[in-house]
């Protein structure tokens, strides 16, 4: 007898079964496993969405295509429209007419802030990319590379 009150035979028993059910949820977490990393079982159960998502992209595609061959065919005329508009401004109004509208001191800051950061992004690797060129270090191997 353990101190349990059980016998030899009985934990022994018990911690079979309780290996057996271990082992068979390890089995069935394999199993889900590879039906996971499957491609081909995913895309036989979730046909369905792909199928949608794929109709989605081809109407959102057909729809930038058209918009650009709509937007392509109407620019002689929009560019009609725009030089009348103009000359009618400048009729009326001579004196602001030829002058761009302001923006707001916000929009300003913003643009200012924004081109810093995207001159930033362009000149700093390029400047980087210059000096290793000039000093020769350029596709010479360092030894972290080895």
């Amino acid at each position: 007898m353990n101190t349990n009150g059980k016998s030899h035979d009985e934990l022994a028993t018990a911690a079979n079964r309780a290996r057996t059910k271990l082992l068979h949820t390890i089995e069935q977490l394999d199993h889900r496993r590879h039906e996971i990393l499957e491609p081909r079982v995913q895309i036989i159960e979730h046909t369905r969405e792909l199928v949608i998502a794929g109709g989605v992209l081809l109407a959102a595609t057909a729809a930038g295509i058209g918009l650009a061959v709509y937007r392509a065919r109407s620019a002689p005329r929009r560019r009609w429209r725009g030089r009348w508009a103009l000359a009618r401004d400048v009729w009326r109004r001579p004196d602001r007419a030829m002058h761009g509208e302001r923006r707001s001191f916000l929009e300003e800051a913003l643009r200012s802030v924004l081109m810093t950061l995207l001159t930033a992004a362009v000149t700093i690797p390029a400047r980087r990319l210059l000096t290793e060129l000039v000093e020769g270090k350029l596709g010479q191997e360092t030894p972290a590379s080895r």
